[in-house]
């Protein structure tokens, strides 16, 4: 009998695709990281001629910064995948902080790159559950913010649909 994983997806096709993905992320990250010395130089100038604020340089930064969290958070959920065979009872508690964390790296990177604000209403109406937020997505940066200030600020586990 073939093991089932969420969506009717086999062990083997799961392993697969992380045998492709999880080497992907880690090359990219690596290319994105390394050619920043090459790369920011080149843009600072491309950016000064188009007078556009920086954005290229910054959009470089924010490229790396993704990467860099991604090569982090595969690496973590690794360490935390091996130490939950030892303590199976804690691993949902880690792989919850760890999600978190990463949200909260990846917001706090682009908020300080592209100088985001936020103003937050109602913050202290989300101390404990059940709730329900419905969160408008105007942006792929807003996909974070449920993360960051309602998990990582409260503890609250949240479900999305």
């Amino acid at each position: 009998m073939t093991q089932r994983w969420a969506y009717g997806e086999s062990a083997g096709v799961r392993w697969g695709r992380r045998a492709l993905t999880i080497p992907g992320f880690l090359l990219a990250a690596a290319v994105a990281i390394s050619a920043l010395p090459v790369a920011i130089p080149l843009l600072a100038i491309h950016d000064a001629l188009r007078a556009n604020r920086g954005s290229g340089v910054r959009g470089a930064l924010a490229l790396a910064h993704y990467f860099a969290g991604e090569a982090a958070g595969i690496a973590a959920s690794g360490a935390l995948w091996i130490a939950s065979l030892t303590a199976p009872s804690r691993a949902q508690d880690w792989n919850f902080r760890l999600q978190c964390w990463w949200a909260g790296w990846l917001f706090g990177g682009a908020r300080r790159l592209f100088d985001l604000r936020l103003r937050v209403e109602g913050a202290d109406l989300c101390r404990e559950g059940p709730l329900l937020l419905l969160v408008r997505h105007a942006s792929v940066i807003d996909t974070l913010l449920p993360a960051v200030l309602v998990s990582g600020r409260t503890g609250l586990r949240l479900r999305y649909s």
